[in-house]
């Protein structure tokens, strides 16, 4: 009996270690794979570095065509939704020339904590033909440049796109498009978000970072015009 004893405690100390060391083995490859997330973007962006956020995921920033862009990755894991998200945020950090706030979301459920949106108390009606779902939120509405300057742009939002939010502020310009789902089985098993293996394609990051750059200078376009006017 003693020796069954020992025999089972030893074995259950070798799967813990077993089990430890996998677990270790796991948050290496996973801090990896998040490090190298928007590495493919480095040479998109002139002045190019990329940083850890907070939360460990990376944080791309450098300048595209002369504006002061930003790209970071953000998980996100809430009951509502049926799969882990992994959002990818592009900001141009400059004067757009808008003198209130618009933001554009897309189905917003109340759990999107990386959008203003909830904050937001004007409710703008979205124009005929806009992507279904779209709400729009704004302050100061008043303020805001024609809304037809951002028909041209709307493309990620159409169609079950990819496009999540467009944020325009007086110092920011912010496009937020979905970069991937997590795997279903290790969600609902775990209920652990683990997303493909590899960083975000460059193509992926170039089509981004160009879309919230031509954002931007169509907002200061319609906005100087309305000034002119």
């Amino acid at each position: 009996m003693t020796a069954s004893l020992a025999l089972g405690g030893g074995l259950a100390a070798l799967g813990g270690a077993l089990l430890a060391r996998r677990y270790r083995a796991d948050a290496r490859a996973a801090h990896a794979w998040r490090a190298g997330l928007l590495d493919a973007g480095r040479g998109l962006l002139d002045d190019a570095r990329v940083e850890a956020g907070p939360d460990g995921y990376p944080v791309l920033a450098g300048r595209f065509e002369d504006l002061p862009v930003r790209v970071r990755a953000l998980a996100e894991a809430v009951a509502v939704r049926k799969l882990p998200a992994l959002w990818l945020i592009a900001d141009v950090e400059a004067p757009s020339g808008v003198r209130g706030v618009l933001d554009l979301l897309m189905r917003p459920a109340n759990v999107e904590f990386f959008s203003p949106h909830a904050r937001l108390e004007e409710r703008v009606e979205a124009p005929e033909g806009w992507p279904e779902g779209a709400v729009l939120k704004a302050r100061h509405a008043e303020r805001l440049p024609g809304l037809a300057c951002l028909e041209p742009h709307l493309g990620p939002f159409r169609h079950g796109g990819p496009g999540k939010e467009l944020l325009l502020t007086p110092r920011l310009t912010r496009l937020v498009v979905l970069g991937d789902e997590g795997a279903r089985g290790s969600f609902l098993l775990l209920r652990q978000g683990r997303f493909a293996e590899g960083g975000v394609p460059a193509d992926r990051l170039a089509d981004l970072v160009r879309r919230v750059a031509a954002v931007h200078r169509a907002v200061g376009a319609a906005c100087a015009g309305a000034r002119a006017a």
